[in-house]
C-alpha cells in the first residue's frame, strides 16, 4: 500500500495542493521511502512462506534472510528516520524465531538434509548435534519397523 502511496505522489501532491488538506512534507516522503524499503524483505517472505510449495526447509533460510537484510539497512541507514522500527523488527525476528534456529528440530534436520542448505546456515558444532540426531530418527525408525515385523510363526497362529 505504502509503494502505490509512493508511485501515486505526483498526483496526491496536486490534489492536496489544491485542496484544504495539510500537504504532506518531503521528511514524511522520506520516512514512506524507508519504510518501503525496510518492509519489502518482510513482503517477500511473506509471499514465499504463504506459497503452497514453500518446503519446511526453506523457513530457516527465509528467517535468516530477514534478520541479514535487516542488519544490512540499519548499516547502510543509521540516520534513517526508520532505525527505531528496524531495530523493532530485528528484534522481534530473534525473539520470535530463536526457538525455532535453535532447537525446532523438524525445521533444522529439514534444512540440514535439503542439498541446496546443508552446510550454508549451520556450526560444526550444531551440525554433529543435527548428525546424531538424524541417526536416532534413524535408529528409532528401525526399532519401530523391527517390532512390527510379524514373524511367520505368529502368522500361523493368526490363521
Amino acid at each position: 500500500m505504502l509503494e502505490r502511496f509512493l508511485k501515486a505522489k505526483d498526483a496526491l501532491s496536486l490534489y492536496i495542493n489544491d485542496s484544504e488538506i495539510d500537504p504532506i512534507l518531503p521528511e514524511e516522503w522520506k520516512i514512506i521511502e524507508c519504510c518501503v524499503e525496510l518492509l519489502k524483505p518482510f513482503e517477500e517472505a511473506t509471499r514465499e512462506l504463504s506459497s503452497s510449495h514453500t518446503l519446511i526447509s526453506s523457513v530457516i533460510q527465509i528467517i535468516r534472510m530477514l534478520t541479514q537484510k535487516v542488519s544490512d539497512y540499519l548499516t547502510a541507514s543509521p540516520e534513517s528516520p526508520t532505525c527505531h522500527a528496524a531495530k523493532t523488527l530485528k528484534a522481534g525476528i530473534s525473539g520470535k524465531f530463536s526457538t525455532l534456529l535453535e532447537e525446532e528440530n523438524s525445521y533444522i534436520i529439514a534444512t540440514y538434509l535439503y542439498p541446496r542448505y546443508k552446510n550454508k546456515f549451520f556450526t560444526s558444532l550444531t551440525e554433529e548435534k543435527i548428525k546424531d540426531d538424524i541417526l536416532k530418527i534413524s535408529r528409532n525408525t528401525e526399532d519401530i519397523l523391527a517390532s512390527r515385523t510379524i514373524s511367520p510363526s505368529t502368522e500361523e497362529r493368526r490363521k
